[in-house]
């Protein structure tokens, strides 16, 4: 795992729900030293998204990523709010290794780059889920829509998480590498 080979200690995943994904990384991550688990746990109005579950849904997975991630207690800030301001919460330049899983629309997936890349450290990695726009995910799931943002704004264009990523890897300077053989591909960058 290149975290680990590479001697990556600190990291974060914004998006965490049921702590799968983290859970999944931590076991595989022996050398990490700090971690922060960071999700709202609450319903959102016009998110549309299957993860977005009634409020009493959203209490049973924060309950349940807790659960999941026990044996990482010593390592695990959980943060439970908005993801920008989240991010407040975490020093500049203090993370190795975050990974970006929270709204799919965006507005969402913009904010949250602009927000977290300072807090990663140079050389560090920025990765994500969900490298689509939104004919790709209307194609694999018509159920959810990517194209409505936190304010229940409905894009007119075509843009998600790809292009949101590409156009802030374009501002960076920095080249985005993808997964190929993912129905939901993921994405990384190096700062």
């Amino acid at each position: 795992m290149i975290l680990r080979d590479e001697q990556l200690r600190t990291g974060a995943e914004v998006g965490v729900q049921l702590g799968t994904f983290s859970l999944h990384l931590l076991k595989n991550w022996s050398n990490c030293v700090e971690f922060h688990a960071i999700d709202l746990w609450a319903h959102q109005e016009h998110y549309q998204d299957p993860a977005n579950s009634p409020q009493s849904v959203q209490e049973e997975a924060f309950q349940t990523a807790k659960k999941n991630l026990e044996n990482f207690n010593h390592i695990i800030r959980y943060h439970r709010n908005f993801s920008h301001l989240a991010a407040k919460e975490i020093k500049n330049e203090s993370l190795d290794f975050i990974y970006l899983d929270a709204r799919h629309d965006y507005v969402g997936v913009a904010e949250d780059l602009q927000s977290y890349w300072p807090k990663l450290k140079p050389g560090g990695i920025m990765a994500g889920h969900d490298y689509l726009d939104l004919d790709e995910q209307h194609t694999i799931d018509p159920e959810q829509d990517w194209g409505v943002d936190a304010r229940g704004i409905k894009r007119t264009d075509n843009k998600a998480v790809k292009s949101a990523v590409n156009e802030f890897a374009r501002e960076k300077n920095r080249q985005v590498l993808q997964t190929i053989r993912d129905t939901w591909p993921s994405w990384y960058m190096r700062k």
